[in-house]
């Protein structure tokens, strides 16, 4: 093998090394910014909740919205960490599949 088909092989490798943790740092960048988003929704959720207790009403609007948003990052750290895994959650009957696969192989959705 020549000298130069070895560096070009070794650039390579390094080029896919280099994307493949890229990848990784941006995905546990955008867990910790979602978690750190997500404990602020709680803290935020509580003070609402608190103040509706001490008043004696009823969940407003804006604790609502809250909870639902709360709900929508949990799913998204959830995802994360399933991308981490190599895997994904079925859309349909919510098992965890592999990420690459193209059917669910518990209820056989189509991805």
């Amino acid at each position: 093998m020549e000298i130069s088909s070895y560096l070009k092989k070794a650039a390579e490798d390094i080029k896919k090394t280099a994307g493949a943790i890229a990848e990784k740092v941006e995905n546990t960048h955008t867990k910790y910014k979602t978690a750190s988003e997500l404990d602020e929704l709680y803290k935020t959720l509580g003070r609402i909740r608190y103040e509706e207790l001490i008043s004696s009403t009823d969940a407003t609007e804006e604790s609502t919205k809250l909870s639902e948003e709360i709900t929508r990052l949990k799913a998204k750290l959830e995802e994360l960490g399933d991308a981490e895994k190599g895997e994904r959650s079925c859309s349909w009957c919510g098992e965890k599949v592999p990420a690459d696969a193209a059917f669910c192989p518990y209820c056989g959705y189509k991805f």
